[in-house]
């Protein structure tokens, strides 16, 4: 457990790691000594300097905390090493893990969010998600991915290299606000 110092200053270096000179509170954090708890942080960011200005509109620059699993490096290494010879572990692509992360953001009044596209992609190697949306002043962006196992055979190389960049689609990194007319 905690003490409150100790806490307040996770709180703070987390809140740091997600947007540099911001201060945070309202920290939950899961039982990490109860094996059935589901993993899970939660943190409120404030005073983050996060937009940029560029003539009536603000450019929000998405958290690096924030992963959004494009790998089209991988995609072209696989592709310069075909034919493949041996089977595909699948569980070694993404592996057998589920993350789920989800950004809120108050905007200013008035203001709106030009979203970019949602994306869903799922084939035996994992499933990726990632949705944008606004509802009244809060703009969220959630991205999910989950692994999966498994063995696939050699020629489900030309599978993997597809989903492997029809998930690095979703390289969004920055989301242009404007105010309402």
């Amino acid at each position: 457990m905690f003490s409150k110092d100790e806490l307040s200053r996770l709180t703070q270096a987390l809140a740091n790691g997600v947007f540099s000179g911001a201060s945070g509170d309202s920290l939950r954090l899961f039982d990490g000594r109860d094996l059935q708890a589901k993993p899970q942080v939660t943190l409120t960011v404030r005073d983050a300097p996060v937009l940029s200005s560029g003539g009536g509109t603000r450019i929000f620059t998405l958290p690096t905390a924030l992963p959004n699993f494009a790998s089209l490096g991988l995609a072209s290494q696989l592709e310069r090493r075909k034919p493949r010879r041996f089977p595909i572990d699948i569980g070694a692509v993404i592996g057998p893990i589920e993350s789920v992360s989800e950004l809120r953001m108050t905007l200013p009044v008035g203001w709106k969010a030009e979203l970019p596209p949602n994306l869903t992609e799922s084939r035996q190697f994992g499933t990726y998600s990632a949705e944008y949306a606004q509802d009244g002043r809060e703009l969220r962006v959630t991205r999910h991915m989950s692994g999966h196992r498994g063995t696939a055979p050699p020629e489900a190389v030309d599978a993997l290299i597809t989903w492997l960049r029809a998930i690095s689609k979703d390289d969004v990194k920055f989301i242009v606000l404007q105010p309402r007319e």
